[in-house]
């Protein structure tokens, strides 16, 4: 079961961001990342930030000066609430194609219980990928139901058959997979992934951006990610600003990581 934003694709938050996140760590160490050259990684001589435990909490409050942003190349922007759908992701299969000189169309067609037919939004449209293409930055087709029937192996099935305009490289017999959009949809808290750090323990977190230099990092559940923004199933509210240039620097900053 996944989620998407309306408009979006799909993305599984995986390992790999952890470690990323811990390469980012290291680079701070070695003064290499990008706004951070060596020499210039924010240092007790220079004092270009002060940092300040909170009290009756583990966080700290970080005051950076105009220049220290600056030299970060420090980026904000706030917490948004958008309306995501709920999607189930199925094999299929394509029954026919029609090509003609201006246009293509295909028939795929994918085999539900009946009780799982029930859990589809018949009114949004599906959205159809071939098994070797099943990619992000693929332009993948939308697909609408254009019928159910009775499927042919079980009285439990049922088929459900999707029509798709513009199937360009979709051949009949093919297997593909269709994102069906289920009936469940919800506000979400969504920000660019960007803005969130993974701890050592794997904890995610985003700095917020309370008062002007000011940053208190805040803990955030990513659920997904979906073409680059992350979607919070709890977070900071709407409207919170949080930074999404400058993440790493702040934090080796509030771990003393780049002393």
């Amino acid at each position: 079961m996944s989620e998407q934003r309306i408009g979006g694709g799909i993305e599984p938050l995986g390992d790999l961001r952890s470690f990323t996140w811990i390469a980012v760590v290291l680079l701070i160490l070695l003064g290499v990342l990008p706004g951070c050259k060596p020499g210039t990684s924010i240092s007790a001589k220079e004092k270009p930030a002060r940092v300040e435990k909170i009290e009756g909490t583990e966080l700290s409050r970080i005051t950076l000066t105009e220049k220290a942003a600056q030299r970060i190349g420090l980026q904000t922007t706030r917490v948004k609430v958008e309306q995501v759908l709920r999607t189930r992701k199925v094999g299929g299969e394509v029954k026919v194609v029609n090509v003609t000189s201006n246009s293509s169309a295909a028939r795929v067609q994918v085999s539900l219980s009946r009780g799982e037919l029930n859990r589809v939004n018949r009114s949004q449209p599906a959205r159809v990928s071939a098994l070797e293409d099943d990619r992000e930055d693929q332009d993948n087709p939308t697909a609408e139901l254009a019928g159910v029937e009775d499927g042919d192996n079980d009285a439990d099935d049922v088929a459900l058959n999707y029509a798709v305009k513009g199937a360009k490289g979709l051949s009949t017999g093919q297997r593909v997979f269709i994102e069906l959009p289920l009936s469940t949809m919800m506000k979400r808290s969504v920000l660019p992934f960007s803005a969130v750090v993974y701890d050592l323990n794997g904890e995610t977190w985003v700095y917020t951006n309370p008062q002007p230099l000011t940053f208190v990092r805040a803990r955030v559940a990513v659920d997904y990610i979906d073409d680059e923004m992350a979607v919070l199933s709890a977070g900071p509210p709407e409207g919170t600003t949080v930074v999404t240039n400058g993440v790493a620097q702040l934090f080796g900053t509030e771990f003393g990581l780049g002393k």
